[in-house]
């Protein structure tokens, strides 16, 4: 009766709740628009106010996509309110930002709406569409959006935003897999952790490539404890479409996940599994070295060294001292890299607000590995298999990273939103006093028994 009753007046009262919100949006909006018709100065627009109003009433509207996300009350609770949040930092916060950093996200915008006129100029700027070209194929998923559903550039920063919300919810999901339960807290620290709200609201690859990840993610941990093949099916799926934005994420994360296929598996499987993986990481690693033109071991180190000093731009780049002239100098300076790809920049290295918060962000992140070298807390992982995967990951990628991230650190700040949420996830469980056990296999809930069959069990006086 009372659930009756509450999935009655659910829908109504959720109407309601939306034109309620709606109404201070609308304010500031009306309040607000001589800043954010400033703020647009480099977007491609005859009207930037009505184009963000668009955005607002966009963004109302997708909370009956977030409402329907599969959750329990709890989760639902707070995805509509993390959404919320997600909304006042894509049309609010982002704003100040765009004043000044609107160059990649407005390109994609303008030749997106111009991609039919001026498809010669785009190919010659951004490259043919494909599998591996991020930047053309933003413009093509730009063009589609323009078409399907609104020119507007501030609706695709919400749609987009929507992606990076999914993206979060996915991760979340993996997480429960892992835990055996659900935990709305865990959803809570990654919805809101100022990186990962942030950069998965921008108009461009970073949200598509996270969304990639987490599907990626949430095949691995589905697979991991149920063994079914559909969770291969969504993995797989996730690190195409990862690696169709940037084509070496493939053999960066195949890596981590072959070795943690491998390390319960039979002599048979590990046979088998070893084969496929050799052929597939084989291929993903030919993908990357056909991107950067890279045809020998010579050619590899001078080719990572120029792309390394094309980083080294703006007011936060620094140059690696020497410059990377064999695979030693690669490998000595990797330390140093992957350090600054996963926690710099640190305080005072960066002068603008948005380098002080994610200076902030950092120190939280180093604080909780500090918590766990003291307390030792890293020999978890030779007991947990998705944990060491996790770690695997988190290095791999930062080794890959740590060169373009050190030149560049506000590049480097953009960039961690590929792993942060993982990251983020390995050092807290990590740094837990008492950690919760998590189950063994596959944890879900099986179906009780009838009382037939208990009967026919029962034996015989």
């Amino acid at each position: 009766m009372i659930k009756s009753a509450q999935s009655r007046f659910g829908r109504p009262l959720l109407a309601v709740w939306l034109f309620l919100a709606a109404i201070p949006f609308g304010l500031i909006v009306f309040r607000s628009g001589d800043y954010i018709a400033m703020s647009g100065h480099g977007i491609t627009s005859t009207d930037i106010v009505r184009d963000y109003l668009y955005a607002v009433v966009w963004g109302i509207v997708l909370f009956a996509v977030v409402a329907v996300l599969p959750a329990n009350s709890r989760e639902r609770k707070a995805l509509l309110l993390l959404w919320l949040v997600k909304l006042i930092v894509t049309l609010g916060v982002m704003l100040p930002y765009e004043q000044i950093y609107c160059g990649d996200a407005c390109g994609y915008h303008r030749f997106g709406l111009q991609a039919q006129a001026w498809w010669p100029a785009m190919t010659d700027f951004f490259g043919a569409p494909g599998f591996g070209n991020g930047s053309a194929n933003m413009v093509v998923f730009v063009h589609w959006h323009a078409i399907l559903i609104s020119q507007s550039y501030h609706v695709m920063k919400v749609t987009w935003s929507l992606l990076g919300f999914v993206a979060i919810y996915l991760i979340y999901r993996a997480a429960t897999f892992y835990l055996g339960k659900r935990d709305a807290r865990v959803l809570y620290l990654l919805g809101l952790f100022p990186g990962i709200l942030f950069w998965s609201s921008t108009l461009g690859k970073d949200p598509l490539t996270l969304l990639g990840i987490a599907t990626y993610a949430l095949g691995v941990a589905g697979w991991y404890r149920q063994r079914r093949l559909r969770w291969l099916v969504v993995l797989f799926a996730g690190l195409l479409f990862a690696a169709s934005m940037r084509v070496w994420l493939g053999a960066i994360f195949l890596l981590p996940l072959v070795l943690l296929m491998l390390r319960d598996a039979n002599w048979v499987r590990r046979i088998v599994i070893g084969g496929i993986a050799i052929v597939a990481f084989a291929f993903a690693f030919s993908l990357s070295l056909d991107k950067f033109h890279i045809d020998s071991a010579q050619e590899a180190v001078t080719q990572t060294n120029y792309i390394s000093q094309s980083w080294a731009s703006g007011g936060s780049a620094q140059k690696i001292a020497g410059g990377l002239n064999s695979f030693g100098d690669i490998m000595l300076f990797m330390p140093i890299g992957m350090f600054s790809a996963l926690f710099r920049p640190l305080p005072g290295e960066i002068g603008s607000g948005f380098g002080f918060l994610a200076s902030i962000e950092n120190v939280c992140l180093l604080w909780l590995l500090g918590v766990v070298v003291v307390r030792a807390r890293w020999r978890r992982l030779s007991r947990d298999p998705l944990l060491l995967w996790a770690a695997l990951l988190v290095l791999t990628w930062s080794s890959v990273y740590g060169i373009a991230s050190y030149q560049n650190l506000g590049t480097a700040v953009r960039f961690k939103l590929q792993i942060e949420p993982i990251l983020l996830l390995l050092l807290a469980r990590l740094a837990q006093r008492r950690p919760e056990p998590v189950p063994d296999g596959d944890w879900r809930k099986r179906r009780a028994p009838s009382r037939a069959g208990i009967r026919h069990e029962m034996p015989q006086q």
